[in-house]
């Protein structure tokens, strides 16, 4: 998966009520994503907005995540950890070569 997000057509409304949540997220722009230049290391990934660390969040929700395509990697952030404009957005990682 590349950031998407999906369900079964079988589940139950709690599962489509959390992929609707996130294509409003998108859709209203509450994410806003940054290329990487290098492939990191996930495990090493820190990541500050206005010095204040910002926890990874794969589900999506608040904080960031990495998402992997053929053109890259970006890094992007959910919720209230999307940066205001004029804050200060730091990224420090390991990268393989």
């Amino acid at each position: 998966m590349t950031g998407g997000a999906s369900a079964s057509i079988c589940a139950d409304a709690t599962s489509w009520n959390v992929v609707f949540d996130d294509i409003i997220r998108v859709a209203t722009g509450l994410a806003s994503q940054f290329s990487l230049k290098q492939v990191p290391v996930p495990s090493t990934v820190k990541v500050t907005v206005n010095g204040q660390n910002v926890a990874r969040d794969t589900t999506h929700r608040q904080g960031f995540d990495l998402v992997y395509s053929n053109s890259g990697v970006s890094l992007v952030f959910y919720g209230t950890a999307l940066p205001k404009a004029g804050e200060t957005v730091s990224v420090s990682y390991d990268y393989f070569k």
